[in-house]
């Protein structure tokens, strides 16, 4: 995402992600476009390590799969 797609009202951006309304201030950033790419990598860094964690839980459900598939045999 970009600057380009918040809707910029004086000193605040907007925008809406997940149906959630983000507001974005310049605050100690110094400028609008800096706090929005400090929030943006925020947010794609938690987006990152919930995929990851997403990831774990699939390779462990296919694990368990897989172990109790040897045991009994192919799962039609």
């Amino acid at each position: 995402m970009a600057l380009r797609d918040w809707d910029v009202v004086g000193e605040v951006a907007l925008r809406h992600v997940n149906g959630q309304e983000i507001i974005v201030r310049k605050g100690v950033h110094g400028s609008l476009p800096a706090a929005v790419a400090v929030w943006e990598a925020r947010e794609h860094q938690l987006m990152q390590a919930r995929l990851l964690e997403l990831g774990r839980l699939v390779d462990g459900a296919m694990g368990r799969l897989r172990a109790r598939s040897t045991k009994t045999g192919p799962v039609a």
